[in-house]
């Protein structure tokens, strides 16, 4: 029966994005233009930006593809780009040998947020990762969007909240989210059809 659970829903790969990945000039992620979708609690606040290029390359080659005239938005959709764009960006950022959706996550907690002491903002960062993890590895099927980092921006609540509810609030945040994605697609059919 597990085998033929696992065979139907792939298990989500966790992809951790350190803050350094971060920084301009060669940032993963475009943190200056607003976020794809937002999710807040009292816990913290979830914010999905397209990904630039794919994590697990060093450094030095991280750079957004090339998909056409620089005037046009990022990531590409079918109203604005060509076919060849799409796969090529789809092929640049998808697991395509593993077939496992990836989550990719980073979590920033500020001392302006949270406190000024270090021990409390590591602490608040382990136990929302710890709770994330735990998710994921329960949850095979949870809807992942492999072409969006996840965020979290954590808040001082963290530190004496209780695993268990972290772990709740989190799961509702990308449930929320999932379905939030789901809702864009059917009013925009033209960017869910497949190429």
């Amino acid at each position: 029966m597990s085998a033929v659970r696992s065979a139907a829903h792939p298990p989500v790969r966790l992809v951790p994005i350190s803050p350094a990945a971060l920084q301009p000039p060669s940032a993963v992620v475009k943190m200056n233009c607003p976020p794809a979708l937002q999710y807040r609690t009292q816990l913290f606040s979830l914010s999905l930006y397209p990904l630039h290029a794919r994590i697990d390359q060093p450094r030095q080659n991280r750079m957004p593809p090339v998909l056409g005239p620089p005037w046009l938005p990022f990531p590409p959709s079918p109203d604005t780009h060509n076919a060849r764009h799409i796969r090529r960006y789809r092929e640049l950022m998808y697991d395509i040998e593993h077939k496992t959706p990836r989550l990719y996550a980073s979590i920033l907690i500020s001392k302006k947020r949270v406190h000024k002491h270090a021990v409390v903002r590591n602490r608040c960062r382990t136990r929302l990762m710890a709770a994330l993890q735990q998710l994921i590895r329960r949850e095979k099927d949870m809807p992942v969007h492999s072409l969006h980092a996840y965020i979290f921006f954590g808040t001082s609540y963290l530190f004496s909240a209780e695993s268990v509810v972290i772990e709740q609030e989190v799961r509702r945040a990308l449930l929320a989210v999932g379905s939030k994605a789901l809702r864009l697609t059917a009013r925009h059919p033209s960017r869910s059809k497949p190429l």
